[in-house]
């Protein structure tokens, strides 16, 4: 079981505009931070979630929006109120072609 309230405070905060679609340097922009360290807090989220790119953690959290939440805004919302993060977690219960799915569960 993958737990999204196990990431820190600013690795959320990044995971949620990554899932936006914002590029490193827009997000460094938005949080006051270098690029630098963004790349390491991306790098963390890769490996918290066993992917290596982007259109993977986004196949990862589509898959999981599409069998559990209906609507995407509901985990945006979830993932920026610091109290409710923590409830959420990501189980494997569903398969996609990695063999690999993921559902959300609260």
């Amino acid at each position: 079981m993958v737990i999204v309230g196990s990431l820190t405070p600013r690795a959320k905060q990044t995971l949620v505009l990554l899932l936006q679609g914002e590029s490193e340097k827009v997000i460094a922009d938005r949080l006051e931070i270098s690029v630098h360290t963004v790349h390491a807090y991306v790098k963390s989220i890769y490996a918290h979630y066993g992917v290596n790119c982007r259109a993977k953690l986004m196949a990862l959290w589509i898959s999981a929006l599409l069998t559990s939440i209906a609507e995407p805004n509901d985990l945006l919302q979830t993932l920026e109120q610091p109290n409710d993060a923590s409830d959420l977690s990501i189980k494997e219960n569903h398969r996609f072609p990695s063999d690999r799915g993921f559902a959300i569960e609260r």
